[in-house]
């Protein structure tokens, strides 16, 4: 039976995936709030907060700094690019599609993109 004393819940509690996890859903509401504010788009708004606070820590995940703070400092830096990268992608299908359609395109680049990068980065070389 696993121990239930303090410093093991800590030490399960506080590892680097937890933190980028936490960091992601913590950029994530607030950013999904305000494009939601900004665009008055709610289904972007909500794929937005997907990219972020799901797409990015999974993205992450096994890449990166050992330092709690190193792989929160990682994260927040992923989710501003990918923040911007579905911006822009977002107002640019919507000048050519209707928001829903537009939301989808961001959608799915800027959470199959991040994947796809660190995947590629990762590949051993040879």
């Amino acid at each position: 039976m696993p121990s239930t004393r303090l410093s093991s819940l800590r030490e399960r509690w506080l590892t680097t995936r937890n933190a980028a996890i936490l960091a992601a859903v913590a950029v994530a509401l607030p950013a999904a709030h305000l494009f939601r504010a900004g665009f008055g788009a709610g289904q972007a708004g909500f794929l937005l907060l997907l990219a972020l606070g799901v797409g990015v820590p999974t993205a992450l995940d096994g890449v990166g700094p050992d330092s709690l703070s190193g792989a929160v400092a990682l994260t927040v830096g992923a989710c501003a690019v990918v923040g911007m990268l579905f911006a822009g992608i977002y107002a640019v299908a919507l000048s050519v599609a209707g928001q829903f359609p537009a939301a989808v395109v961001a959608f799915v680049v800027s959470y199959v993109g991040p994947a796809l990068v660190v995947g590629y980065l990762r590949r051993p070389s040879g």
